[in-house]
């Protein structure tokens, strides 16, 4: 769900972050130049994205979508943190 990704964001813990992503998943982060396939990449991105100074992240829109047996949760979010001792916004 949302918000165990939201919480473990947060809490900038990478594994339980990644454990929420499927062992095939696809990942374009918001911080990422590349297109993510796989965990392996996946959980790159992760260690580098939640080491970020004083990163945290607030959802802003949740869309449910059911598909079947399977929900697809998409939305909008914003992450804040500091970088050469300027807060920042994305």
């Amino acid at each position: 769900m949302i918000t165990n990704w939201l919480d473990y964001v947060n809490q900038h813990d990478v594994d339980k972050v990644v454990e929420l992503y499927a062992d095939d998943a696809t990942l374009w982060g918001t911080f990422s130049e590349i297109r993510r396939d796989g965990r392996t990449l996946v959980r790159e991105y992760f260690r580098h994205f939640l080491n970020l100074d004083s990163l945290e992240a607030a959802v802003t829109q949740i869309t449910r979508r059911h598909l079947g047996d399977v929900t697809l949760y998409s939305g909008q979010y914003v992450f804040r943190y500091r970088q050469d001792g300027a807060d920042r916004q994305v």
